[in-house]
């Protein structure tokens, strides 16, 4: 508090800190990021990012720390900035204007609905692990949240080193395993409903010393598991999180437990998803680069030969919603007006398959840096959605798909002739919301 009073250096300044803080206290971080990252006083961004320095173990306060330390342009803040994070944070250079012709549609402008799936297994809703309801789990990273190397398939709740979980269902410690022997970090077990069962509920993250339990015993639904563990890698420090996944898991001749994701954890619990994914401006691309196609004065984008098409897109449960959720579904439309081409981009609501499978269609942490600053909030995830086959699950093969606009059929009559098209790309997320951009492009064959 000193130190605030001192940076704020007068009376409206000091009761605007104090009111800071008891907001803090009582609503969580999100006031402060928001005055942080937006308003325009200069004392108050610093006085804002004084607060959420209180907050070390808080994985959305120090994202949002970040954001602020690559934005800002006052060099006191920016000093400030510096000290809390503890190191010297590089200004992000500024982004790449959104590709020209891109339209974020409402919702309610589109008929499209997403594709059928098989009914999930889900048959009733679960507890949380944690007291309170949906927003106090704090949940972060979700199911199919892509990185450069996986697919992140299962749910991250994000809580302080010994936090006690507790049993989402009841039934048999299956395994207790882990990858890791000399770390207490990586620990994981499976609680299956049936003794003998290969299906059921993977906790990992928790402190080995903790567990109340051991393998072959009963464990019931509301019961203490044990307790987070002070996450590390190495000797990198981390935040302490439950990673709770759904699984059918295996054990070879060694011994060892392999685990293999199969559904979204979300659907088991009472998940109320009240925001639409959003999406940014289409972009269009030379196949496998990310050379943009350009825009002519009135917008529209002209293009030719192999193109890949550019989708960033992102999603939250609700306003203010500091997590990163992964979109499920996305389909890719392109149409001259009588004629319409449909694939399915991406189906995730069910096994994603290889989960170390994330190209061709995701692109990576340094390619997504020519078009946003990827550590900015809300993250987005950039996928190229004529990288696919259309049956939603993403394989080496995907890599040989384009937008091939020189493409002829049998008869040898162009399939993409000269002219204007409509391309759009639609996402839903879990609950079914649904986003959707178009754009308008001119293919341009020589």
């Amino acid at each position: 508090m000193r130190r605030i009073c001192h940076l704020a250096g007068s009376t409206f300044c000091l009761t605007a800190a104090l009111v800071l803080l008891l907001r803090t206290a009582h609503a969580g971080t999100p006031d402060l990021i928001e005055v942080m990252l937006h308003d325009r006083s200069e004392t108050m961004r610093g006085v804002a990012a004084e607060a959420l320095g209180k907050f070390p173990k808080s994985a959305k306060a120090h994202d949002a720390l970040l954001q602020a330390a690559r934005k800002e342009t006052s060099q006191s803040v920016r000093s400030t900035l510096d000290r809390i994070l503890g190191q010297a944070v590089p200004a992000a250079p500024p982004a790449p204007a959104p590709a020209a012709g891109g339209v974020n549609r409402p919702v309610r402008t589109s008929t499209a609905a997403p594709p059928r799936w098989a009914k999930s297994p889900v048959t009733k809703r679960l507890p949380w692990p944690f007291p309170g309801g949906q927003k106090d789990q704090f949940i972060f990273n979700n199911y199919q949240q892509a990185t450069d190397i996986y697919i992140h398939c299962g749910l991250d709740f994000i809580h302080d080193a010994g936090t006690p979980v507790r049993a989402v269902d009841s039934g048999y410690v299956a395994a207790i395993f882990t990858n890791y022997p000399g770390w207490t970090t990586h620990y994981f077990f499976i609680v299956t409903p049936k003794e003998g069962g290969d299906v059921g509920w993977c906790y990992t993250h928790l402190d080995p010393r903790t567990f109340t339990f051991g393998e072959g015993d009963f464990v019931s639904q509301g019961q203490v598991l044990g307790s987070l563990v002070d996450f590390s890698v190495g000797n990198q420090p981390g935040v302490a999180h439950l990673h709770l996944h759904y699984v059918r898991f295996t054990r070879d001749a060694s011994g060892k437990v392999n685990v293999h994701s199969l559904l979204d954890p979300l659907y088991f619990f009472n998940w109320k998803d009240t925001q639409p994914p959003v999406l940014q401006p289409l972009r269009f691309v030379s196949e496998g680069t990310i050379a943009q196609f350009q825009a002519d004065d009135a917008g529209v984008v002209t293009l030719g030969g192999r193109v890949d098409i550019l989708a960033a897109v992102t999603d939250g449960a609700y306003p203010d919603h500091m997590g990163n959720l992964g979109v499920p579904v996305v389909t890719l439309s392109i149409s001259d007006g009588t004629h319409t081409m449909k694939k399915l981009v991406l189906d995730h609501r069910g096994d994603v398959g290889d989960e170390t499978q994330v190209r061709p269609l995701y692109l990576s942490y340094d390619e997504k840096k020519a078009f946003f600053n990827p550590d900015s909030f809300p993250r987005y995830q950039m996928l190229r959605v004529t990288k696919t086959d259309g049956d939603g699950k993403i394989t080496p093969q995907d890599a040989a798909e384009c937008w091939d606009t020189t493409a002829r059929d049998r008869t040898g009559k162009p399939l993409w002739p000269n002219g204007q098209y409509s391309v759009k790309v639609y996402a839903w997320d879990i609950a079914g919301n649904q986003a959707v951009v178009e754009t308008t492009v001119r293919v341009r064959n020589r």
